[in-house]
């Protein structure tokens, strides 16, 4: 599909004409409602122009045998060979050309009749009628284009014009005189509304084809927005069924980092400086969070709250973590704003078991609750500004891929004195 929003393709409808990719799109959007239709219309077709042969005897009494030959031996194999190319793969390129063929063989196999009747013959002047019904034929039930239905009427018009006027001399008689004129006139206003007809049926095939293209647009839209705030696999369960999503997991890791000196910054910057200077930190935090397949859980200000094995377990959630953590450090070393300013965040992780779930009507959000949430909370606002302190919990499930050393012991509120571990490296491997 094109990636072009599809509300932008409205003012294209009445031209019957859209940019090249979603021209195709249309195409074949159209050959796929299209296809029984325009196959049970060259069937009928079949059949009437088969029927039809009825009316040889009366109105070409002296020359049935060659209208005969027309209708049986050429024009009505040549529908069964169109319609027998319906079920191949080829017809969805070919499908305006082919209709159009038909449409030109039966209005020519007509004109051929006119051209070989003769004066005291009822055809003369009265097949014409034939020749309408074909055009309103390929202005509507064919399912031609407009631009093709338009083209091949007025070439088949063209083709009566000729052989009336040179094969048989039709203005060299007054009745002849009033024929022709009758006929033209019929011919024009027939034309007239056929074409009014096919404009509008394309129209509102287009209209339609942009109205759904709109809605699937805006349910991906929507999707998008959904994957933007929640886990893929909390959407599916949302998709599928509405209930209470709460889940308990037992092996994750939970990251929070928060940006050091940040309410002296906010006194010194503008709004627009402040919340430029966040976006581009937080956008770049969360490409990290994408490299290492880990599940951003919400920002509060200017703290960064990241976990590792939810929704998906993963046995690694604390080794994840702490790549992350130093790629924040690394980030924080580079990154300059306004006169070669430094920026220097707190990280602090926690290891061990939370409930997650989805809560709110509106605003929903995925959010995780328990003591281990509280505790990677105290690592931050209890650690160094530059370091990634970590609990015990954690080092054990780092400390064979990292280099820490010892931070000694902690008193954390609600837990005591807490023995914790400062990041320093990756440890090499050798």
């Amino acid at each position: 599909m094109s990636k072009q929003n599809p509300s932008d393709l409205i003012s294209y409808i009445y031209r019957l004409r859209f940019p090249n990719e979603d021209e195709k799109l249309f195409h074949d959007d159209y050959y796929k409602n299209s296809l029984i239709i325009c196959r049970a219309a060259i069937i009928l077709g079949t059949i009437l122009y088969a029927i039809f042969g009825i009316l040889d005897i009366w109105a070409l009494p002296l020359s049935r045998n060659y209208a005969w030959f027309i209708r049986y031996v050429f024009v009505c194999p040549f529908f069964l060979g169109i319609t027998v190319s319906t079920f191949s793969p080829f017809f969805n390129r070919w499908m305006q050309f082919l209709l159009s063929m038909t449409v030109l063989v039966a209005g020519f196999g007509i004109v051929a009749m006119i051209a070989i009747s003769q004066k005291q013959e009822p055809a003369y002047i009265y097949y014409y009628a034939g020749l309408m019904l074909v055009t309103i034929w390929g202005f509507t039930f064919i399912r031609l284009r407009f631009f093709y239905a338009s083209i091949v009427s007025f070439v088949i018009i063209i083709g009566y014009e000729i052989v009336a006027l040179f094969f048989q001399n039709i203005l060299n008689s007054p009745d002849g005189v009033f024929a022709f004129v009758n006929n033209n006139f019929f011919f024009v206003a027939n034309i007239i509304v056929g074409m009014g007809a096919c404009y509008f049926l394309e129209l509102y095939n287009r209209r339609d084809f942009v109205q759904r293209r709109i809605i699937i647009f805006g349910q991906q839209q929507t999707e998008q927005l959904l994957h933007n705030i929640l886990p893929e696999e909390i959407v599916k369960i949302l998709k599928n069924k509405q209930q209470t999503i709460a889940d308990h997991y037992d092996n994750t890791s939970v990251l929070f980092a928060d940006l050091v000196g940040f309410t002296p910054l906010s006194e010194i910057l503008s709004p627009k400086e402040l919340v430029e200077m966040l976006n581009e930190i937080f956008s770049y935090f969360d490409s990290l969070v994408e490299k290492y397949g880990l599940e951003k859980i919400k920002t509060i200000g200017d703290c960064y709250m990241v976990a590792a094995g939810v929704p998906c377990p993963r046995y690694d959630h604390a080794v994840a973590l702490v790549e992350l953590a130093i790629e924040i450090c690394d980030f924080a070393t580079k990154y300059h704003f306004q006169n070669n300013r430094r920026l220097n965040f707190r990280i602090g992780i926690h290891s061990g078991s939370v409930i997650a779930g989805v809560i709110g009507l509106k605003k929903f959000s995925y959010d995780l609750w328990g003591d281990t949430v509280n505790t990677a909370s105290r690592m931050e606002s209890h650690g160094i500004a530059g370091k990634i302190q970590i609990t015990d919990s954690t080092y054990e499930l780092i400390k064979e891929k990292f280099v820490c050393e010892s931070g000694g012991l902690l008193e954390i509120k609600g837990k005591g004195k807490m023995k914790v571990w400062h990041v320093i490296d990756r440890r090499v491997i050798l």
